[in-house]
């Protein structure tokens, strides 16, 4: 699956949601939108020849290495643990009371890619 594809369809559940919940439109939910583009293409970083594993070759070669593609970084277990280290237990962004949009545009996102990835032939081993 394209990085085209995994922004397309996290920005069309953005949409969704903010349809949905009736959010009125303000700079915080441009940060929604960006943050979760960007957690959309974040679970490829584990294939190199990906959009981001281009970008970041050396953290991408890394991880591949290690992992290999859509097995690790592609499982709810990688989800929840990265919610919980970076989300839950940084003093730093609970503080900041804007940064539930960063939370929530994570699971938006991060959720996004895992079932696009799901939906094709090679799937993903989400456990």
């Amino acid at each position: 699956m394209s990085y085209l594809n995994h922004l397309i369809f996290s920005l069309s559940c953005d949409i969704f949601l903010i349809k949905i919940l009736k959010l009125k439109f303000n700079i915080d939910l441009i940060f929604l939108i960006l943050f979760s583009l960007f957690f959309s293409i974040l679970p490829d970083i584990d294939h190199i020849k990906s959009f981001i594993g281009r970008n970041f070759f050396f953290i991408s070669y890394f991880i591949y290495r290690i992992f290999g593609h859509r097995k690790f970084i592609h499982s709810i277990l990688f989800f929840f643990l990265f919610y919980f280290f970076i989300f839950k237990y940084n003093k730093i962004f609970i503080l900041n009371t804007k940064f539930i949009y960063i939370k929530y545009s994570f699971f938006i996102g991060y959720l996004s890619h895992i079932i696009i990835d799901m939906l094709t032939i090679k799937g993903v081993k989400l456990f």
